[in-house]
């Protein structure tokens, strides 16, 4: 009752009494500045629910188990009391907003467009605060418009990325763009997005207009005043326009060769039509064709112009009317082209055996898009390619048996001009080959000198000179180098093993190596047999067992290369990758002052590449060239069967889903599906391949979803798919879906293109 009183005292105070009250109208939620005393629940406005909230603690003070300190609102005195309840009165149905300077504007364009036309509609930003992020979802009409694609605008520039997700079901765009590699914000006035509408054959209207909306700055904070215009697109009425065009060769060369001597243009209308088709140079019209119906078609031009060929830029008019409407459009160009690509190369004259590389650079220029590619009789594989597209460089160590190497390079332009120009460059120098066998001596025999010189020779016929740079196990024996004798004393009572390590040097090039010595207290063999037996021949991650048979109880002891691995009673050997050439692996046995060895001579080939798959959905392609089969490349996968048009769930897609057996070969630059039961990889054995010979492996890709493959090496997509436009994507899947900017060597990615084009 108590309660009650003081609260009917204090709504009489609020006409009568002037209160001696702090109303200050300010208050902290969250480090921001909110309006109005008396939003005790902080809900936004001042109301019953926070009228009942200070009956319910009337009286009660900060000592209180049910204290909260939102409703002791008047003096903040650390009491509830009738100036809280003033308070409450004073401000009640009060709604408040967050105070800030300097709005955020965003606006959407209006537009008035005719039936079935394609349009494009900004949206544009405003602010003088700098922005990091946006994210917004905007609706619209599915019935008026179709929304095809979003193209990003000028106001994050090029270091930004963007998620776009459309849905022509419900009229329903989601965007989100951030910058990237950047600490700082973008202020100013720009485009944020540009999206590409499709008006539809009903006549009406259909608001564009924002659901969500979200700005934020770099330091994650988000801005809340935020000034929106939406606006509408007015479809008015059927008009003419081009519903589609095509045109064979955007390049052609009127030499009469057979290869794209002429153009042929179609072009189909809305509607029936008088049209008007022109080839137009500098405004002078060179050949027209006219008619009337609903397209124009066999409309083939010879490139020729005023009798003779003239190369350059000819752009296709089309006009067109049909009583009350007319269109115009000249927006596409043909490139009349007999000039075949002019070829100049500048490349180092000698290299020396393992330089860094050698560089070949190709400037080959031409009035229409050109093509080529490098090749030559160099031993290896291309190192590198640069992307600036006119630089090669050849890997070290690739020239070791070549005193010479010819190459040429082969362009094409658009029009299929074709040229060729050959170069060569002298290997000066080629590094000494040093090849010295283990030794093994009783204690007590006498050391004869090793001359290293009928263990070496020189490719070149250079001199050459020996160094001794190491042993491992002076108490054993003591060596050294005169010329190029190998002298060496046994220690008194010594036995055991040293590793002695011998440099050559021919004066330009050096090459290094080892060899064991192995002293022994008496001789007798140790070892009954060994495999494998001859040289072995590995490759990159391949595991191979190593054994010997003995009779006694002996000690054994692996060395890889005159380095101590093991003393197991077999190795299991697998080379890593980037292990490629030749290895040695010894295995000396030891019975009392007793020692014997075995060697293996070991060649390890360095073109197996693994691809992995994780359990479900992967997107592979081959990193190797080679043609192979999925059959011959999986050694541990459980292809899950599935049922439809597919048996088995393995398959290509270029615009069609291509249904596979696990017989058919795979090819570089495609990308396949393949859905495997748990983790395992496949092996795929052949030469890399760069970004330079895609010429020979060249694939069209048609407008819509692709799934490619790349090189054998990492590279930005940008650079893979050259003039290719990518409208959303790349897609991967390895185990579940990811969107990746980067190819990655046995991966494959869905891109959408805009149009049809060429992986080149």
């Amino acid at each position: 009752m108590k309660k009650l009183i003081m609260f009917i005292l204090a709504l009489i105070l609020l006409g009568n009494i002037i209160l001696a009250i702090n109303l200050e109208e300010f208050a902290l939620k969250d480090n921001r500045l909110i309006l109005v005393k008396g939003d005790t629940n902080l809900d936004g406005r001042v109301d019953v629910f926070d009228l009942a909230k200070i009956g319910q603690i009337y009286g009660e003070d900060s000592k209180s188990e049910d204290w909260d300190w939102k409703a002791d609102i008047a003096n903040s005195v650390g009491k509830i009391d009738v100036f809280d309840l003033a308070v409450i009165g004073m401000n009640y149905g009060m709604v408040y907003k967050e105070e800030i300077a300097n709005p955020v504007f965003i606006k959407i364009e209006n537009k008035s467009v005719l039936f079935n036309q394609e349009f494009a509609i900004s949206v544009n930003i405003s602010t003088e605060r700098e922005v990091y992020a946006v994210d917004f979802i905007l609706e619209f009409n599915p019935e008026i418009v179709r929304a095809d694609e979003v193209e990003i605008g000028n106001f994050f520039g090029s270091d930004s990325y963007s998620i776009v997700k459309i849905n022509n079901s419900v009229g329903r765009i989601e965007f989100a763009i951030t910058k990237i590699g950047t600490s700082q914000g973008t202020n100013g006035t720009g485009e944020i997005a540009k999206i590409i509408f499709h008006s539809r054959n009903n006549a009406g209207n259909s608001e564009i207009e924002f659901n969500e909306i979200k700005v934020i700055d770099a330091n994650l904070n988000e801005f809340s005043n935020i000034i929106i215009e939406n606006n509408r697109v007015y479809v008015i009425g059927e008009g003419i326009f081009i519903k589609s065009w095509k045109i064979d060769n955007n390049a052609i060369s009127p030499n009469n060769d057979g290869k794209k001597d002429s153009a042929r243009i179609e072009i189909n209308f809305s509607k029936e039509a008088d049209y008007n088709v022109s080839i137009v140079k500098n405004d002078e019209i060179i050949e027209e064709w006219s008619g009337t119906g609903n397209s124009a078609r066999d409309i083939i031009w010879d490139g020729i112009n005023n009798n003779s060929v003239i190369e350059g830029e000819y752009i296709i008019r089309i006009e067109a009317e049909d009583g009350n409407l007319s269109m115009r459009d000249e927006t596409k160009s043909i490139i009349v082209d007999i000039t075949p690509p002019v070829i100049s190369i500048d490349k180092e004259p000698a290299v020396s055996y393992n330089s860094d590389s050698v560089r070949i650079i190709v400037n080959a220029s031409d009035s229409s898009p050109i093509a080529g590619v490098l090749s030559g009789n160099w031993e290896g594989e291309m190192k590198n390619y640069s992307l600036d597209g006119d630089s090669y460089e050849i890997g070290s160590g690739n020239f070791s048996n070549q005193e010479s190497v010819s190459y040429s390079y082969y362009a094409v332009d658009e029009a299929e001009n074709e040229n060729t120009a050959y170069g060569n460059f002298i290997v000066e120098n080629r590094a000494p080959i040093l090849n010295i066998p283990d030794i093994s001596m009783k204690r007590g025999e006498k050391f004869k000198a090793v001359n290293l010189e009928n263990y070496s020779y020189d490719l070149d016929w250079d001199s050459i000179s020996y160094r001794l740079t190491g042993q491992s196990n002076t108490s054993v024996i003591n060596c050294f180098l005169a010329e190029s004798y190998l002298n060496c004393s046994i220690v008194e009572n010594g036995f055991g093993i040293s590793s002695i390590i011998v440099e050559a040097d021919d004066g330009i090039e050096t090459i290094e190596t080892s060899f064991l010595i192995n002293i022994s207290g008496i001789y007798e063999s140790l070892i009954e047999s060994y495999s494998p037996e001859g040289e072995v021949i590995m490759n990159e991650n391949e595991i191979r067992n190593f054994n010997i048979s003995y009779s006694k109880n002996i000690t054994i002891n692996w060395y890889l290369d005159g380095v101590a691995v093991s003393n197991t009673k077999y190795f299991s050997y697998s080379p890593g990758y980037n292990s490629s050439g030749m290895h040695n692996l010894s295995v000396f046995t030891r019975f009392g002052e007793n020692t014997t060895y075995h060697r293996w001579n070991i060649s390890v080939n360095d073109y197996v590449e693994r691809v992995s798959l994780k359990a479900g959905k992967n997107y592979f392609s081959l990193p190797r060239i080679n043609n192979l089969s999925f059959s011959e490349i999986n050694k541990n996968c459980l292809i899950i069967s599935r049922a439809g048009n597919c048996s088995k769930e393995l398959y290509s897609y270029n615009s069609s889903v291509n249904c596979m057996n696990e017989s058919a070969k795979l090819y570089p630059t495609y990308g396949y599906v393949v859905e495997v039961q748990a983790e395992c990889y496949l092996e795929v054995y052949g030469n890399k391949f760069y970004k330079p010979e895609y010429v020979s492996l060249s694939r069209e890709l048609k407008q819509g979803w692709n799934l490619i493959g790349g090189s054998s090496e990492s590279m930005l997509f940008e650079n893979l798919v050259g003039n290719c436009t990518i409208s959303e994507g790349p897609w991967g899947y390895k185990g579940k879906r990811y969107l990746s900017r980067w190819n990655n060597p046995g991966e494959a990615y869905f891109i959408k293109l805009n149009s049809d084009c060429e992986l080149t």
